[in-house]
């Protein structure tokens, strides 16, 4: 993957996100919301990614996780440097992220991989996502 390319758009959208701005989703937690851009979690997930081509909402519930936790998982997905711990690992299996390229070999980040290790898959699989699937979202028609 072209690391500059994902780099910039990472902090470009984190910066909007942080000063607030064309935040168009919320996922409510236990106490308080985690704002986002649906394009950040659309990215990784085709479950949520054709709710909000068919509906144009994103309708996400957390509220059986802490805001620190859920808030942890957002940023990771803007492509900042986080540790996946096992609570983490919970919201990605609940929010149905698609969180492995090759189907056969999943990632667990509870039991079978160290938590370094479950990391660094993650992160590839991050980026990797980030780059196959922005391309197909620039090619997709628009309404």
């Amino acid at each position: 993957m072209s690391a500059p390319h994902f780099n910039r758009l990472s902090v470009q959208l984190t910066r909007m996100k942080e000063n607030g701005h064309l935040l168009d989703a919320s996922i409510p937690t236990q106490t308080t919301s985690v704002a986002l851009h649906r394009l950040a979690i659309a990215l990784f997930s085709q479950e949520i990614r054709h709710k909000l081509i068919r509906t144009g909402k994103c309708d996400l519930s957390l509220v059986g996780y802490s805001h620190a936790s859920v808030d942890n998982l957002v940023k990771f997905l803007y492509g900042e440097n986080r540790t996946i711990g096992p609570e983490c690992a919970e919201i990605i299996q609940t929010l149905h992220l698609d969180w492995t390229f090759d189907k056969t070999m999943p990632i667990n980040l509870v039991s079978e991989n160290t938590v370094e290790d479950a990391n660094l898959d993650l992160k590839y699989i991050r980026n990797r996502s980030f780059e196959t699937e922005v391309p197909l979202l620039l090619k997709a028609p628009r309404t």
